[in-house]
């Protein structure tokens, strides 16, 4: 899929509230779609929280545990604050495989629209090493900086995602 469709869509559609949830591994895309949408969509608020600049504001300060309730409180906030007499474009990310937090977030925002953006990395030759590329010189808020840890946490996140498939976007990188 192309972004320019997935923005047609955005900007053409009448719905009140947009919810899309992009899901793949790090170095599939995401966070360059987030900036794409926030700087082309002119007909809606767009909201997009960072999850990870929350969590790391947090992990400063506490442990683990801790950290991931008052990310997800924040988060929370965040996204409560959507007004139904607004147009809005919520972009979740984040989220990867866990569709607990996704469904909290539908059932949070009630968005008259919800699609998954899934970033497909499985048709690569080799997945691993292109994504290590486009994350290498990341200094990321929860990207482990050590080459053989961020292998590991990227086979990790694609061992684990688990792609929807309704209401979904497929982007083959």
């Amino acid at each position: 899929m192309e972004y320019e469709s997935l923005i047609n869509f955005i900007e053409n559609n009448k719905s009140k509230i947009i919810l899309l949830f992009p899901i793949g591994p790090p170095g599939s895309g995401k966070t360059t779609l987030k900036n794409l949408l926030i700087n082309k969509i002119s007909t809606r608020f767009v909201i997009s929280p960072s999850r990870d600049d929350i969590f790391k504001k947090y992990r400063l300060n506490y442990g683990l545990k801790k950290t991931r309730h008052l990310t997800h409180l924040e988060m929370t906030t965040i996204v409560q604050n959507t007004k139904s007499d607004n147009n809005y474009l919520i972009y979740i990310d984040s989220t990867n495989s866990n569709l607990g937090i996704r469904s909290h977030y539908i059932d949070l925002i009630k968005p008259d629209i919800v699609r998954h953006i899934c970033f497909h990395t499985k048709h690569l030759s080799n997945p691993i090493e292109y994504l290590l590329n486009r994350t290498i010189d990341r200094c990321h808020p929860t990207f482990p900086v050590d080459k053989e840890d961020k292998i590991k946490t990227i086979n990790t996140i694609i061992d684990n995602i688990d792609y929807p498939s309704n209401n979904v976007y497929d982007i083959f990188i």
